[in-house]
């Protein structure tokens, strides 16, 4: 009898982003008859949510790590040693590979037969600008994007099909924001990294005389030195009573519902999934300028320059003011466009197609 099909999905970490949210909605959803997941770091495994809040599939194998594993090489190696394991029990049919180490990976499973789809998770250039990276990508089947500013990217670099599979985000089972009058508390949630820029919202406290509420940053810190740099802004401006870093949480939606405005300062972003989940909420949200937030006529009007901390203040005023009834008519048209162009069902019934097609 023949082995039943398997999906390999290389994932860093089961919660880390917005990336291994969408992969976990695919894992759980996608009808296959088995998945594997390997996994280096064993942060989710800590957090003791995985097995169960994440992942519900009983179909899928979750494969990690007894300790983080975090060297470049270390990391290699073990996606090395279990997928060699995997192919000795399991009919690997089909790989998902979306981070810069499983990309090391592209050629081995091509050569054990394995279809590879590499998906970008980010703009595309720190794929094309490293040798290595853009010459593994190129040998994978397919390569999707959930933007279409790096499907463009992309498409300058290689021949085989790019697809386009847009974040789906959950809305059938979400609490809409029920009060949007006040303004007293900005979330942002983001990872502790310079690349989120979370210093502009200290620097924007410090320049804001007329805002008294409190900034909530959620997100695990993963640059230390970065996160003691705004710890000292913190004391340094004696904010401690305006400001709340609560760490990794998975009460996020809590957090949506306490917080008046959520502000995504990021220097660098993929598709995010906390515009699609302010926008499926109803909540206002101010972004950084750079494109991949940029992707709707509201997201560029209520957007600012990350360097710019006078910007965001200018921004933060300009949005507190305006008429309640401009609100409702801003925040309903983003809510409407989440579901009109970002449905769960339709990201799995997209990357379960493209599977079958490269079967």
């Amino acid at each position: 009898m023949k082995k039943p099909q398997t999906l390999l999905v290389l994932m860093p970490e089961i919660v880390w982003g917005g990336a291994e949210r969408q992969f976990r909605y695919l894992i759980n959803n996608i009808k296959v008859d088995k998945i594997a997941v390997v996994c280096p770091h064993s942060y989710a495994k800590q957090a003791n949510s995985y097995v169960t809040n994440e992942i519900n599939n009983k179909n899928a194998e979750i494969v990690e790590s007894r300790r983080p594993v975090h060297s470049k090489i270390n990391v290699i190696i073990y996606y090395l040693c279990e997928i060699r394991k995997l192919l000795k029990k399991c009919n690997i049919s089909t790989a998902i590979v979306y981070e810069a180490y499983g990309c090391y990976l592209i050629p081995y499973l091509k050569q054990k037969g394995v279809k590879v789809i590499y998906s970008e998770r980010n703009s595309g250039e720190g794929i094309v600008q490293s040798k290595l990276l853009k010459l593994f990508v190129g040998k994978s089947d397919v390569i999707t994007t959930n933007s279409l500013a790096a499907r463009e990217l992309l498409r300058k670099y290689y021949k085989q099909k790019i697809f386009l599979v847009k974040n789906g985000i959950e809305t059938e089972s979400i609490k809409l924001k029920p009060d949007i009058e006040n303004a007293n508390t900005i979330l942002v949630p983001a990872r502790i990294s310079k690349v989120k820029n979370q210093m502009i919202m200290l620097r924007f406290l410090k320049k804001d005389t007329d805002f008294k509420g409190t900034v909530i940053f959620a997100g695990k810190t993963e640059d230390a030195d970065y996160m003691d740099e705004l710890c000292k802004y913190v004391e340094q401006e004696r904010m401690h009573d305006r400001v709340d870093f609560i760490g990794f949480t998975s009460e996020m939606e809590s957090l949506y519902q306490k917080a008046d405005l959520v502000v995504l300062p990021s220097l660098v972003e993929g598709m995010s999934n906390i515009i699609l989940e302010c926008f499926a909420r109803k909540i206002p949200i101010l972004v950084s300028n750079i494109e991949m937030n940029t992707f709707t006529d509201n997201l560029k009007k209520w957007s600012f320059d990350p360097q710019v901390p006078d910007e965001l203040v200018e921004l933060f005023s300009k949005w507190v003011n305006l008429d309640l009834k401009e609100k409702k008519c801003i925040l309903e048209e983003n809510r409407n466009y989440v579901l009109n162009e970002h449905s769960l069902k339709k990201m799995t019934e997209t990357y379960a197609d493209i599977i079958e097609e490269i079967g």
